[in-house]
């Protein structure tokens, strides 16, 4: 039994060991370049964060009874004084950001608060403790983002010390690695992972036609929708997925073969997605709630080129590497795979186009083009 134990870890082993050498070299450069920092949940990540301490230890997410008078009064001290919380119709307070982030920080939180040696009633979930769970909950989704990664490239027959190149530049060649150590509680790296879940299964789905593979796809869809809502446009790259329009035929006619697959499907998306509405519910009496009140998209006047070529936040200009992607649109055309070229730039114009519509195309303090990172 030790044996079996043994040889069986010597494989976990050296089946993680790139992606584990890839997080080690982070930690590496964070230690002895970068620099280290005791906060890694500020700004709008305290947003994302603030529904565990919130849930957990303060005991102040359920409001939607509180009185209205009450608004300003103690009741709402925390509240008003954390700052990621929008005034609502009805003078209740709602969370402006979505939910989905603290689900995935949870284990980390819980370990945290049950290890924490503190009296509980003097937590307020900002301890440096906390602090340093959330970076390491950060760095646990990038190993995990860099084992999909390898793998959808594996279906693609990728080299694998190709693919060990671009996992380092993908880390340390991008703004990605500012998302997991400065700004760790930011929602990017988060959707990155379940990002890279999609990709896999969308294309296991279509060498597959597995209906298992849909229902996880819609899983992974809901957590998409409710970490960044507005990342489900995500779902207009699976054509790119199925590689030739014959498969995509295929998968959506085996998909409604049997009226009972698409109902569980949506079924299954909109399970997850109504825990943002729970939430909601619970802060503000309301289901559905445009939690970002007077912020917004200006459809009509998008600033494309400073969302991609801007020296404040172009993402061209921050993360250049990234021009160098745009080199297999030329080889879709040298090989006149036209199907993959169309359903790669349409929905990626979208993407830009959304991107840069927000009213603050800079999207505030942050570093590079930020909602862009889970499309990396």
């Amino acid at each position: 039994m030790r044996e079996k134990i043994i040889v069986i870890t010597k494989k976990l082993f050296s089946f993680f060991i790139a992606e584990a050498f890839v997080v080690f070299l982070l930690v590496f450069s964070i230690n002895n370049f970068i620099g280290t920092t005791d906060t890694s949940i500020n700004a709008d990540g305290i947003g994302y964060y603030d529904y565990l301490p919130a849930t957990f230890i303060h005991g102040d997410i359920h409001r939607k009874d509180w009185v209205i008078s009450n608004a300003d009064s103690l009741e709402y001290t925390r509240v008003n004084s954390v700052g990621c919380y929008n005034n609502y119709e009805n003078n209740s307070k709602v969370n402006k950001y979505s939910v989905g982030t603290a689900i995935l920080q949870a284990p980390f939180f819980f370990y945290t608060l049950a290890s924490i040696s503190q009296d509980r009633s003097k937590l307020n979930g900002y301890e440096k403790e906390f602090q340093r769970t959330i970076f390491h909950s950060a760095l646990f989704y990038l190993f995990l983002t860099l084992i999909f990664f390898r793998e959808i490239l594996i279906l693609h027959k990728v080299n694998k010390w190709l693919i060990f190149s671009l996992q380092i530049l993908l880390v340390l060649g991008t703004t990605l690695s500012h998302y997991v150590h400065i700004d760790a509680a930011y929602s990017h790296v988060y959707s990155l992972f379940v990002f890279s879940i999609l990709i896999y299964l969308s294309q296991l789905y279509f060498l597959e036609y597995s209906v298992k593979s849909f229902y996880l796809i819609c899983i992974a869809l809901g957590f998409i929708t409710i970490i960044r809502p507005v990342n489900v446009i995500v779902f207009l790259f699976i054509p790119f997925m199925a590689n030739d329009y014959d498969n995509l035929k295929q998968g959506v006619i085996r998909i409604f073969k049997s009226p009972k697959t698409p109902f569980i499907g949506l079924v299954l998306f909109l399970s997850i997605v109504l825990i943002q509405s729970y939430f909601w519910y619970i802060q503000t009496g309301d289901w559905f709630v445009y939690s970002y009140r007077e912020e917004g998209f200006n459809f009509g006047k998008p600033e494309l080129f400073n969302v991609l070529f801007s020296y404040e936040k172009g993402l061209f200009i921050y993360t250049p590497v990234l021009l160098f992607s745009l080199l297999g649109l030329i080889q879709f055309l040298i090989n006149k795979q036209y199907y993959k070229l169309i359903t790669w730039i349409l929905p990626m114009f979208f993407v830009f186009y959304i991107t840069s519509s927000w009213w603050c195309w800079n999207y505030g303090a942050s570093f590079g083009m930020r909602p862009l990172i889970e499309y990396y």
